[in-house]
This record gives structure tokens, C-alpha cells and sequence, in this order.
């Protein structure tokens, strides 16, 4: 009980949660909407992917025709929210869910290059070897997206993933700032970046409790 208030506040902060548009497991809605939970998942998935890869401290951009791959696989998201908001056709949960997790995945990789990414070292360590592996990473993923679609997924271990992908998220975002700074202690840059999403999910609690919230 107290754990599905809490995955449902933290889901508040960055999502309307229309139940509509949110998948259920077990006849309990998941924290966000299909396409946030795609985003949040392609975020952990594609962490997930750099560590097996042992390319967790990857500092340089993946090649050119790896980097066009990566933005082609962010742009599906990108019509499908804007056709489906402007009412000219009609988004189901299963497009969303999909096509969010293809726009998450690239945000973890281009993100993790950003916090790396170091200009007063020879950055050698891209994320990929060869395209082979976006191809393989993308056709797991999707398996992935179809078991929790289809609830062989459970709920606790779902919304686990959810919050890790957000909290995931948020701190590279903040990382990539701090890194932008030139802070070089790695000690200090992490206490700076933690500081930095507590602060982001304190702008997000008062954005929704006095802006949005009375709405």
C-alpha cells in the first residue's frame, strides 16, 4: 500500500498519469504513462547495455553512421506524440511504449558521452564497436518492452525499473551540467550532481503541488 503511494507520487512529478494512457499489471497501474515508462526503461536498458559492455565510462561520440542510427531512433517518439496530440491520428499504448523506449535508449548513451567527455584528456572510448551492437541491443530491448507490455513482467519489479530509469535520468542530465563546469574531483562533481537532482525533483514536487497541481 505504502509503496504504490510512493511509486505514484514519484510518477506524479513527471507525468499527468492518465489511466488511459498508463499500462496495467495486475490490474495495478504502472507509475507513469506507456510513453514514459518507454523513455524511463530505454534509459536503464541502455545503462544497463554500456555496463555489460564495460563502456559505462565512454567519452566520445559513437561514429557517424552509429549517431545517425541513434537520432532515427528518437524520431518515431517524436511523430507519434505530435500527430497524436494534434489530433490527426490516433496513438495506442503498445506505439508508445515502443517508440518511447526508442527515444530513452540514445538519451542514456548520448548523456553518458556528455558526463565523460573530458577536453583536457584524449577522449578515445566510444560507446559502440560497430553498428552490429545498436542492432542487437535494439532487438532485445523490444522483447524486453513486449514482456512488460504483455504483464510477464511484475508490477513491484516494473515500477523498480521506472524509478531507477527516472533517478537515472535526472542525474546524468545533472552530471552532463557539472561535467560542463569543469568540475575535475570526481568526489565533488558527484556530491554536486546528487545535489543537482535533489534539486531538479524539488523544482518537479513544486512545479506540480502550485503550478500544475491547481490546474
Amino acid at each position: 500500500m505504502y509503496l504504490e503511494k510512493f511509486f505514484s507520487f514519484m510518477g506524479s512529478l513527471v507525468c499527468h498519469q492518465i489511466q488511459a494512457r498508463t499500462l496495467i499489471i495486475g490490474d495495478i497501474p504502472l507509475t507513469v504513462c506507456a510513453r514514459d515508462t518507454g523513455i524511463y526503461m530505454g534509459v536503464i536498458f541502455g545503462i544497463f547495455f554500456l555496463i555489460v559492455k564495460r563502456k559505462l565510462y565512454a567519452d566520445w561520440p559513437p561514429k557517424l553512421g552509429q549517431a545517425i542510427i541513434l537520432i532515427l531512433m528518437m524520431i518515431p517518439m517524436i511523430i507519434d506524440g505530435a500527430t497524436s496530440y494534434l489530433g490527426l491520428r490516433h496513438s495506442d499504448n503498445l506505439t508508445r511504449l515502443i517508440t518511447g523506449g526508442f527515444f530513452g535508449f540514445p538519451l542514456a548513451v548520448f548523456f553518458t558521452v556528455a558526463r565523460n567527455y573530458n577536453p583536457y584528456k584524449n577522449n578515445r572510448i566510444a560507446p559502440f564497436n560497430t553498428l552490429r551492437e545498436i542492432l542487437i541491443a535494439g532487438l532485445f530491448f523490444i522483447i524486453f518492452l513486449l514482456l512488460i507490455y504483455y504483464g510477464a513482467i511484475p508490477w513491484i519489479v516494473v515500477n523498480l525499473l521506472l524509478i531507477a530509469g527516472m533517478l537515472t535520468m535526472f542525474y546524468l542530465i545533472a552530471d552532463s551540467i557539472v561535467s560542463l563546469l569543469g568540475t575535475k574531483s570526481k568526489s565533488k562533481r558527484r556530491i554536486v550532481s546528487l545535489i543537482g537532482l535533489f534539486c531538479i525533483f524539488v523544482v518537479l514536487y513544486l512545479l506540480k503541488r502550485y503550478v500544475f497541481g491547481g490546474m
